[in-house]
């Protein structure tokens, strides 16, 4: 039996270095980070895959933090929905995520409730408010490059980008008209959507040409927006109000024929929304979302749910850990990539 077991073995070192890749593609990293401890040659093999390399997704929300921990930037309280389960997740050392909330820079991080950013130069002057909008990692070479867009509003809409291989940044585009600010944004087939508000529009930013415009109907009157890009699709998630309080949260998909206009596309159960609103009546909730995968918080109630765009399936994560006061909402889900099995 010994020499059966023998023969029907395969040293894994001996496997083509492509194949190597081709296999530990199909792994979510959060199973490779089990599996490193089979032997030294598949922990190389790990270690050595480049960081541009697509896996199954596997985001991490970024959930929560206590003050030391984001001063520090050392690590924060996450929440894996592949697993149901929490960790302390370690800020990576480069980038594995891009936002329009927080972005993660290569050993800083961007807190858009102080303005700060470190390790890169300022912007171009201009009039405040500065509105961090998204952050683009292209993994090309040695190091990842990144590509910052910030807007300011104060009389027309100015974009600014900074490119890390220039180390500076350069105005592209203007939009006339004034609103009072600018919130979630989201990248999609090279196309920035960002929703305003006051005027309420969705407005769409060509990264190349540097043009800006407003596409679509009407938005949805909805409070709380959160705007997703999944599956070649861009999604609207809201919730309705009546009379100050929200009764209701919904979920619209963007359909661009004939103009573009919003289609509603699924409500939150009314079993599920009496539990998440709880006792509190509601007026504001956070949600964040990763691959598909939506993380809504109610902070009155510390209550998480969990909506899965692929088959609309809702689901209540396993309890936290930390009791009671989960400190700070970060809200981004970072999907980590080949950096993090260093």
């Amino acid at each position: 039996m010994e020499e059966s077991s023998s023969s029907s073995s395969f040293p894994w070192e001996l496997l083509p270095r492509s194949i190597q890749e081709e296999i530990l593609s199909k792994l979510p990293i959060s199973v490779l980070v089990r599996l490193r401890s089979i032997s030294r040659s598949f922990l190389a093999s790990i270690r050595s895959l480049p960081p541009s390399l697509s896996f199954p997704r596997d985001p991490f929300f970024f959930l929560f933090s206590s003050d030391e921990l984001l001063t520090s930037s050392s690590s924060v309280l996450a929440y894996q929905p592949s697993l149901d389960r929490w960790i302390t997740f370690p800020l990576p050392s480069n980038p594995s995520a891009a936002s329009g909330s927080l972005l993660l820079l290569s050993d800083s991080l961007f807190n858009p409730f102080t303005g700060a950013v470190i390790s890169i130069p300022p912007p171009l002057p201009m009039q405040s408010p500065i509105y961090p909008l998204y952050l683009l990692i292209d993994y090309g070479g040695n190091r990842p490059d990144l590509r910052i867009i910030v807007v300011n509003n104060s009389d027309r809409v100015r974009s600014q980008v900074y490119d890390s291989a220039s180390d500076s940044w350069t105005c592209r585009g203007d939009l006339p008209g004034h609103f009072h600010m600018l919130g979630s944004a989201v990248l999609l087939d090279g196309l920035l959507y960002v929703l305003s508000y006051g005027p309420d529009h969705l407005l769409r930013f060509d990264l190349f040409s540097g043009d800006w415009e407003t596409v679509g109907g009407v938005l949805p009157s909805v409070v709380c927006s959160h705007l997703v890009a999944f599956d070649g699709r861009l999604f609207l998630v809201g919730g309705v109000e009546l009379f100050g309080m929200i009764v209701s949260i919904q979920v619209w998909g963007f359909v661009s024929k004939d103009g573009g206009n919003w289609e509603l596309a699924c409500s939150m159960p009314a079993e599920i929304f009496r539990v998440f609103n709880g006792s509190e009546l509601m007026e504001f909730f956070d949600v964040c979302d990763g691959k598909g995968i939506l993380c809504f918080y109610n902070h009155l109630e510390d209550r998480l749910l969990m909506l899965d765009l692929v088959d609309w399936r809702w689901w209540w994560p396993s309890r936290c850990p930390v009791p009671q006061n989960l400190g700070f909402w970060l809200g981004l889900a970072v999907e980590p990539n080949a950096d993090i099995l260093r």
